[in-house]
């Protein structure tokens, strides 16, 4: 039938799609102290660390630092057409989390440069939400739809770097400091136009 035909040439087509894994060339975090009598510029540090960092030694509550992680990836070349999609997935667990109320962190996407700025941190379009709590986290099991962001972002040659920003985004009390690890950009490209 004609049916079957057309699903026969879409499914061949498909076939000479590649799928592409790629890993962060940059995973840091940008930390700003809160709840102290000034307010330092942020400081970069190393690993993809979100959110609320309580100080403990007898500091009163809400002293800490507020967290936002980023990474960057280095697109691979590509024409912008041959993108069929691409997705961004985390995984992540709590480092110094209490209390029930879960924590809300959003996703945000920019153009990267592959060096790591303060800027890094507070740039972007909003593209997720997640939702977790300090003890399980199927949150980060959502795979996150950046197919627009890097079909905007690619060419086909030349260095171009997709940058991703998470922060926590309510004011919760207490500690919510998560890790992030294992950030992983998985880009389906076409063989041909």
């Amino acid at each position: 039938s004609l049916s079957t035909l057309a699903l026969s040439c879409a499914a061949m087509a498909h076939a000479a799609d590649r799928q592409i894994g790629v890993d962060p060339m940059l995973s840091v975090h940008w930390g700003t102290l809160t709840g102290g009598a000034t307010t330092p510029a942020a400081q970069m540090g190393n690993h993809m660390m979100v959110g609320f960092w309580q100080r403990s030694s007898g500091a009163k509550a809400g002293v800490g630092s507020i967290n936002t992680g980023v990474v960057e990836f280095q697109l691979p070349e590509n024409p912008p057409q041959r993108i069929r999609s691409a997705t961004l997935q985390f995984r992540a667990r709590a480092s110094q989390c209490s209390g029930a109320e879960p924590v809300v962190f959003e996703v945000f996407g920019y153009a990267g440069n592959g060096k790591a700025e303060p800027a890094d941190a507070t740039s972007g379009v909003r593209l997720a939400q997640l939702t977790a709590n300090c003890t399980d986290n199927p949150a980060f099991a959502q795979v996150i739809d950046v197919s627009n962001l890097v079909r905007q972002l690619s060419v086909p040659s030349g260095l171009r770097f997709v940058g991703i920003n998470v922060r926590k985004m309510n004011h919760r009390a207490g500690p919510s400091y998560f890790g992030f690890s294992a950030a992983k950009l998985t880009i389906v490209v076409a063989s041909e136009d």
